[in-house]
């Protein structure tokens, strides 16, 4: 993807704002320099997410589009840089609960997108993704991951609701839950399991 082409995509939340002394040229112009930093595999993942999570029908600020860049080339490099480690001397294993699977699932959570699940409640569902997948996952398959999060989050507390509380019976489960939130929460912060 070109920065033009990353420009003409943002045309789908309208056109930019331009001043009544402004020009579409000058404002293009804007863009591009800063765009142009990054090559197009950049682009098309920071295009896809502006379009998969943005809300407002606006024209996106170029510090939103430079911001989406700059988290989509981190999140390249960080995948690029577990997959040369990983390539390095762990043998791929075909078993999800493999201790390299976990692995490379919590070296995952250390990212822009662990940050946002972490924040959002869903990072269990996302480390468990990212150990079946070994990758993280695209902008359309977050959305299931969110929508799968607020289903589990209702049942979850219509079981609480009937049965007044936690049952004794699953307490120790929720507790274990619990603790799991936390360490891949200080994980996708960057503080390390803790």
């Amino acid at each position: 993807m070109s920065p033009q082409e990353f420009f003409d995509s943002m045309r789908i939340f309208g056109e930019p704002n331009i001043p009544d002394n402004g020009e579409l040229a000058t404002i293009l112009g804007g863009y591009l320099r800063g765009l142009g930093r990054y090559p197009g595999d950049v682009l098309q993942r920071a295009a896809d997410t502006i379009i998969a999570t943005r809300s407002v029908r606006k024209f996106p600020l170029p510090f939103e589009c430079l911001e989406a860049c700059q988290n989509a080339q981190d999140e390249i490099a960080n995948a690029a840089r577990i997959q040369r480690e990983g390539a390095a001397g762990k043998p791929e294993s075909s078993d999800p609960w493999s201790p390299a699977r976990i692995e490379l699932a919590d070296k995952l959570m250390d990212s822009e997108r662990g940050r946002q699940a972490a924040q959002e409640g869903w990072i269990i569902l996302l480390h468990d993704f990212c150990r079946k997948e070994q990758r993280l996952p695209n902008n359309f398959e977050v959305l299931d991951l969110q929508a799968a999060a607020a289903a589990l989050k209702a049942k979850q507390e219509k079981r609480t609701r009937e049965f007044s509380g936690i049952p004794r019976l699953i307490l120790p489960v929720a507790k274990a839950m619990e603790a799991k939130f936390r360490r891949l929460s200080n994980l996708a912060a960057g503080k390390g399991p803790q």
